[in-house]
């Protein structure tokens, strides 16, 4: 049988700690957390390119927006670490309506 890569572990996680009942514990669903998008591609309003998360979990009881992007090795590239820096709340409500 197949291991999931480190990379599928960690989505699977993220996507389960935001569904009540599941087999993960479920911190996010108890603060009102969904997921709302999976691998969704998102421009930068300031035109420095684009970011592709793995999830965007929203709760509208918190009015937050959390963005995963799961890391299945050791490193995170500074230019990706620095657009993710960038992300605005206008950028991710392009996509989701949180009221």
């Amino acid at each position: 049988m197949l291991r999931p890569s480190n990379h599928t572990l960690l989505i699977n996680a993220a996507i389960g700690m935001c569904k009540s009942g599941s087999k993960w514990i479920h911190p996010l669903a108890d603060l009102g957390f969904d997921v709302r998008l999976i691998e969704q591609t998102m421009s930068l309003a300031d035109g420095g390119g684009h970011v592709k998360p793995d999830l965007v979990a929203t709760s509208n009881r918190c009015l937050n927006a959390l963005v995963f992007d799961c890391k299945g090795g050791k490193n995170v590239e500074k230019e990706q670490a620095d657009r993710y820096r960038r992300l605005t709340q206008q950028d991710i409500l392009r996509w989701i309506e949180i009221w």
